[in-house]
């Protein structure tokens, strides 16, 4: 299967922030980058839809337990999230 470039590299980077955001499983990366290359990802020739592994990263804002400060006075820290994790 021919992929543009730009597709692939977004299926690429979709499969690593995929990968980041499922740290519970080991093998995840190398199986959505076996999916990749054996073509189950990327655009279905009959329907034009796109199958791609993708997760976003948002920053979140995160409190520290009561009665815990950082040694600058702060109790919040800022943390990656993972939203919208999509698999094919």
């Amino acid at each position: 299967m021919t992929t543009h470039p730009a597709f692939l590299a977004r299926m690429l980077s979709g499969a690593r922030n995929y990968a980041e955001a499922n740290k519970s499983d080991p093998f995840c990366l190398a199986v959505a980058m076996s999916q990749i290359r054996n073509g189950i990802c990327g655009i279905h020739p009959e329907t034009g839809a796109a199958a791609y592994y993708d997760a976003k990263p948002v920053q979140d804002e995160r409190r520290l337990p009561p009665g815990m400060t950082f040694s600058d006075g702060r109790t919040t820290y800022q943390a990656t999230a993972w939203r919208s994790m999509v698999r094919p």
